[in-house]
Order: structure tokens, then sequence, then C-alpha cells
């Protein structure tokens, strides 16, 4: 078994540039040149350049929205956002425009987390362990029935689909991929290592945030194993993504996004944050007092995640 800490040295990621809000991050994704953020309590999305400094761009306000989850659809070019209060999705399109998409889910059931295939289908997982397929283009909608498919008191917490009629799902204890119909679902393999939130690094690579142990760990789907050594943990990673455009990887904990390259050089690239800009951002702790604004942190190549992605690149190159 194997898990990596964000703070551990590691071969071939590097932590380019730490950004800190005021309050506590919910989810992360990316799109293009953008980032796009959403906080705890807040129904306000805020979206920031994708280089550095990192500066704030837009933010995107939606009424009363409780936002639970954000993914990027990268059939659709876009972003979403699940909306636990109006129990629905958000498409955020390129200008930053809304459209609503309402969901056909079981009442009384709360919206927990999402994910987002390669064909544009969203992944919805409910409480009381019930997964919607949704389709945005045409509207259709699938459950997934997963009565009995887990022990009892758990609860699937993340699922993405990795393959036609699989899914790779964790709770805080275990993470399994299960093979489903549209009449029953079975749990095919598992692991003893949960977690709270998945990236999908390739087909053959995930990596996964376990909040409760702190620490990242990265998984062989094919062999369903782990694959890095265990190593204690500082921080509580609470979301991971990862972005198949710019080959970064996001992770927040409490009020923290870590960015992260799998390119040793990155951090003397335009990604990082110059150390003049550091110094800038460290002195003006009074933007801790506004949301948009926040501190960032030179990269140091002593500490970053682990190395996942190269293990991840070898594989998807065998």
């Amino acid at each position: 078994m194997v898990c990596v800490d964000a703070e551990q040295e590691i071969e071939d990621v590097y932590l380019l540039t730490r950004m800190s809000l005021n309050c506590t991050i919910v989810a992360v994704t990316s799109l293009l040149d953008k980032i796009y953020v959403i906080t705890e309590n807040s129904d306000t999305v805020y979206v920031y350049f994708s280089h550095r400094p990192h500066r704030l761009k837009n933010a995107v306000h939606i009424s009363e929205m409780n936002p639970a989850d954000i993914a990027t659809s990268y059939a659709d070019v876009c972003v979403y956002i699940l909306d636990s209060n109006h129990v629905c999705l958000w498409r955020i399109h390129r200008n930053l425009t809304t459209t609503k998409y309402p969901l056909d889910v079981r009442p009384g059931e709360g919206l927990r987390s999402m994910s987002i295939t390669r064909k544009g289908v969203i992944v919805v997982v409910q409480t009381g362990n019930n997964i919607v397929m949704y389709n945005p283009r045409n509207g259709e909608t699938k459950h997934v029935p997963l009565e009995g498919v887990l022990e009892a008191g758990k609860c699937i917490v993340h699922a993405t689909e990795i393959g036609e009629n699989r899914l790779l799902a964790c709770h805080d204890t275990q993470t399994f991929i299960i093979t489903y119909d549209l009449k029953c679902a079975t749990v095919c393999s598992r692991m003893d290592s949960g977690g709270n939130h998945i990236a999908l690094i390739n087909s053959k690579c995930a990596v996964v945030a376990d909040k409760a142990r702190r620490m990242m760990w990265m998984l062989d789907i094919d062999k369903c194993c782990l694959l890095t050594s265990e190593k204690s943990g500082i921080k509580n990673p609470s979301h991971v993504h990862y972005s198949r455009d710019s080959r970064l990887l996001f992770v927040t904990w409490l009020s923290y996004l870590g960015i992260y390259s799998q390119d040793k050089f990155g951090i003397k690239s335009h990604l990082a944050a110059t150390e003049t800009e550091t110094r800038q951002q460290q002195k003006s702790k009074s933007a801790y007092q506004q949301l948009p604004d926040y501190t960032t942190e030179t990269a140091d190549l002593q500490r970053s995640l682990n190395g996942m992605l190269y293990f991840c690149l070898l594989m998807f190159l065998v």
C-alpha cells in the first residue's frame, strides 16, 4: 500500500504556487486559462487567471446557491457546479454566463459530489448511496442502484467513471471499483485505503485525497493497488483536480490551494510565482479580509506531493 503526503519530497511533481483564501475552499477546477474556486457558504464562484500571479479575473454570482462540488467538462468545454440548495447543476459557459439543469434525484437525499466523464456525462453522488448519471446534451438521467452493495453504515463519498459501466469510488475507509447495469451493481475489487475525492490522471492512474489520514495516494486502476510508500501527512487534502489541458495538479485543504507541475523547470516558468511577488503577497496580510485576495508562496524543490504523476506517465507509456 502506498500513500503520498502533499509536503514530502518527490520526483517530477513540483509545487508552483500556494494560494491562501480567508475561508474554507470546497472545491476547485480549471479550464484553459482560468481557475474556478467555490468556497464554503458562498453563492459566488471565483475565477482566477491560471498564470501568475493568479489574480482574480471574474466572479460569477448565483443567487442562493450552495455549491457542493465543481468539475470540468472537456467534452463541452465548460465547467459545471453541483448546487445542493437548488438541487441542480449550473453550467458556466466560457463567457461566464450560466445555464441551470434540474436534477431528477431521490427526494430527501442530499447532493454530495460530482465528476464528469470523457463523453460529458455527469456522475452525481447522493447521500444514501445513490448515483445519478445525467447527460446534459439530451437530458437523459440514469440511476445506479447500490442497495446492499456496501457494508452497513458506509456511504460513497465520490465516484468517477473509468470505463464502460465501471466506476471508481471511495468512502472514508475503502476505495473500490463498481460494475453496474440498470438493474444491479457489484463491487469487483476493493482496497483498504479510503478517501474523499478522486482525480483521474489517465486511464490507468488516479490520485485520491484522503482527508481523514492527511495524505494523498496514487492508485493503479488496472491492478487495483497502490503505488507509492506510505508517508505521514501534515495537511488535510479535501479535493483534488487534474487538468488535462495544462497537466497541472490542484490540491485543496482548508483555505489553501496548491498548484503542482510535473515539470521540474516549471518552477522557473511563467506559471510559478516569483520571489518578488511572494514577498509582496506575504506583506499584504490585510488581503485576508477580502475573499478574492490571497498570498502565494514560492515553489520549493524539496517540498511537493510525490512522484505520482511520474509513475502514471510510465504506466501510460507501457
